[in-house]
């Protein structure tokens, strides 16, 4: 993986993080890095991201010091998700949301444009990249 591609995904996780670019403009300098999808992972506060052509490439993400609950709250976790899309939410207020919801990561197809968020037990919420 190029320097150049890995500096790009670093610097998406810091801007995510500390809400300097809109969710939509780091999925679009993502998917001109050549990222298919990434993973985060919130027990292990890491994110793993994916390129078309199979390599792959982890950065730590800060998570908030809050515990994820036990069971998945599906309708905690679509106001989450509903709040990022359309109140400007930023990114570390979405994740202290989520594990309250009892999320334990997702997935983020961004050419597939969905994401699958999950639960302990294999709940699973599917969500479709708005238009």
């Amino acid at each position: 993986m190029s320097p150049a591609t890995i500096e790009i995904l670093e610097q998406s996780v810091i801007n995510a993080q500390e809400g300097h670019k809109p969710f939509p403009e780091i999925v679009g300098d993502l998917l001109t890095a050549g990222v298919s999808r990434y993973h985060i992972d919130f027990l292990r506060a890491e994110k793993t991201f994916y390129l078309r052509n199979d390599e792959s490439y982890v950065v730590s993400i800060t998570m908030p010091d809050t515990e994820i609950a036990q069971d998945f709250d599906q309708p905690a976790m679509l106001a989450a998700i509903r709040a990022s899309q359309t109140e400007g939410q930023k990114f570390p207020v979405f994740l202290e949301r989520s594990c309250l919801a009892g999320c334990i990561g997702y997935v983020a197809y961004l050419d597939g444009r969905r994401v699958i968020y999950s639960g302990r037990n294999g709940e699973e919420h599917t969500e479709l990249f708005p238009s």
